[in-house]
């Protein structure tokens, strides 16, 4: 079950929650996301994908197909003429996924 977390950490279902899992509110500027230091929130290499639609619940399977090298593969190569294809699109997101991880490799090695 999902907990909702309260200002101090504690979970409505059971004890606190870690403060590395708990929700940080990020704050953009007027210059939105071109001039924000994603860094200081994410210290990993992986990019992320970004929240505030009704379909947030489907990232974590989205990053676990990501990561299962077959599926990515095969995905990432697969192209077709149809307008709606799951296939298509989920492939557009790997590689856009690919390409963020390589710019933030980028920009962590010329020490930004």
């Amino acid at each position: 079950a999902l907990e909702k977390v309260t200002e101090e950490g504690a979970g409505e279902f059971g004890g606190p929650v870690p403060a590395k899992y708990r929700f940080t509110p990020v704050t953009l500027t007027k210059l939105g996301v071109e001039h924000f230091n994603f860094a200081a929130y994410n210290r990993t290499h992986f990019a992320g994908l970004e929240n505030g639609s009704p379909f947030d619940f489907m990232h974590p399977l989205l990053m676990f197909l990501y990561f299962i090298p077959h599926v990515k593969d095969t995905l990432t190569q697969h192209v077709c003429e149809q307008e709606f294809c799951l296939g298509c699109e989920l492939g557009f997101l790997f590689h856009m996924l690919d390409l963020a991880r390589e710019e933030k490799t980028e920009w962590e090695s010329m020490g930004r």
